[in-house]
């Protein structure tokens, strides 16, 4: 059964009117960060990575700081009667920084509630993730679950779909950060099904997905957009920052937590989903911060992500599917490679 998601109060598109008279106030680069990041031809911008590193950083200087995010953790909440959404974010020694995932999440109605699993993080850091969380969110509307042992990658983002009070969920990396209209796809589709994983079209600043948009995303069109390097040349399946159905994906891909620290967590899961009959959706104009920095999962195991990344291209090219064996095998070459 498909959800619909509005109700009344469901945000809208607002109309700017502004009349000859009027000047409009002086913006930088960062005041139109959000608005660049919503044009429909962003992504076809032929604009140098270079320029984009530069607004990126612009908008971690001055928007994503614990005070803009505070302004907006303070600030009154709009009443929202359609169905709301949690978002899980799986957290590890990063209790510092835990403003980036919260900014654009605090004062959107949309949003029920933010669940973050700490996955044992040092003493240190897990003191700072509260301090700050308690700072920047005086409503109570972040709830944190800390584990005493480290699942590792994989379990701990189910551990955040299983810890969810809503049906639906987006799965954030603590590393990154939504725009507003990854929220507004989201609540513009006609209804959520729940064989579907929804992902969003551009990982700014890094890796566009707009090639992707209408693509029916089963297993036998990943098998094509594989053979013929398309998936290769557009970095979309280990990418992840999904809309889900809590209990779809678990019981699809519950069984992955075993693995625990695989090096490439969302492309197995996606292997998993996919082979099981799901497909994936690319939302148009849905984007998000994509950071990466020393301490990211895939910088600190690159060479061996890589070569499981090639390991999965090599099954879906010869168009095979998930078979139980993979598990036990994927299972212990990640814990080799821990």
């Amino acid at each position: 059964m498909c959800l619909s998601p509005g109700g009344r109060g469901s945000p809208s598109r607002p109309r700017f009117v502004r009349s000859c008279t009027q000047r409009p106030h002086p913006t930088t680069l960062c005041d139109k960060l959000p608005r660049l990041c919503q044009e429909d031809h962003c992504c076809a911008v032929k604009l140098s990575q270079k320029f984009w590193k530069r607004l990126s950083d612009l908008y971690d200087s001055t928007l994503c700081q614990p005070k803009e995010v505070a302004k907006q953790g303070h600030a009154p909440v709009k009443p929202f009667d359609g169905k709301k959404i949690t978002v899980g974010i799986p957290h590890y020694n990063r209790g510092s920084r835990i403003h980036r995932p919260l900014r654009n999440l605090l004062n959107d109605p949309r949003v029920g509630e933010v669940v973050i699993c700490d996955d044992a993080s040092s003493a240190e850091e897990f003191s700072a993730l509260q301090r700050n969380v308690r700072s920047l969110d005086p409503q109570g509307k972040v709830r944190i679950v800390r584990h005493e042992k480290n699942l590792g990658a994989m379990a701990n983002k189910l551990s955040c779909v299983e810890n969810a009070s809503s049906e639906w969920l987006i799965i954030l990396d603590s590393d990154n950060t939504i725009f507003r209209n990854y929220l507004d796809a989201v609540y513009a589709l006609p209804e959520w099904d729940p064989q579907v994983i929804y992902s969003p079209s551009w990982a700014f600043p890094y890796f566009p997905f707009k090639r992707l948009i209408g693509e029916r995303l089963d297993f036998d069109r990943v098998v094509e957009l594989c053979q013929d390097s398309t998936l290769k040349r557009v970095y979309y399946l280990n990418d992840g920052n999904y809309f889900v159905n809590r209990k779809a994906y678990l019981e699809a891909i519950g069984c992955l937590a075993e693995l625990k620290h695989d090096v490439a967590d969302v492309m197995v899961a996606n292997y998993l989903w996919l082979s099981l009959g799901n497909r994936l959706q690319v939302l148009p104009k849905a984007h998000y911060f994509h950071r990466i920095d020393a301490s990211s999962f895939w910088v600190r195991t690159q060479e061996e992500s890589r070569r499981r990344v090639f390991e999965l291209f090599d099954l879906l090219e010869s168009n095979t599917r998930w078979t139980p064996d993979l598990l036990e095998r994927f299972r212990q070459s990640a814990s080799q490679e821990k």
